[in-house]
């Protein structure tokens, strides 16, 4: 089981026991290819579907929005969303204070 909150509201998301836990949360900060974005969507494909499906890989993939959260002015014109992510692509996003 996974959980997130979002403006205050947890999102509790049970995963079966035989599926690995996924490395990103929803709505988690991440970098990909140097950008900033957040984590909207996330699915599982096991090795057994990727093989019917005839996928290259198998595991968690990630969509990833450019625009979550980001004032209309800064939105308008941006890349919105990248789908079907894998995970190696993907780094969290270190947050530091200065």
């Amino acid at each position: 089981m996974t959980s997130s909150t979002v403006n205050d509201t947890k999102i509790i998301t049970t995963i079966p026991e035989n599926v690995p836990a996924p490395k990103f949360e929803l709505f988690q900060q991440v970098s990909l290819n140097k950008r900033r974005g957040t984590i909207v969507g996330m699915t599982y494909t096991s090795a057994l579907e990727a093989l019917a499906m005839r996928l290259d890989a198998y595991g968690w993939t990630y969509d990833v929005s450019f625009v979550y959260g980001l004032p209309p002015e800064q939105a308008i014109g941006a890349d919105e969303t990248e789908e079907d992510v894998a995970e190696d692509r993907i780094e969290a996003l270190v947050i530091t204070c200065a």
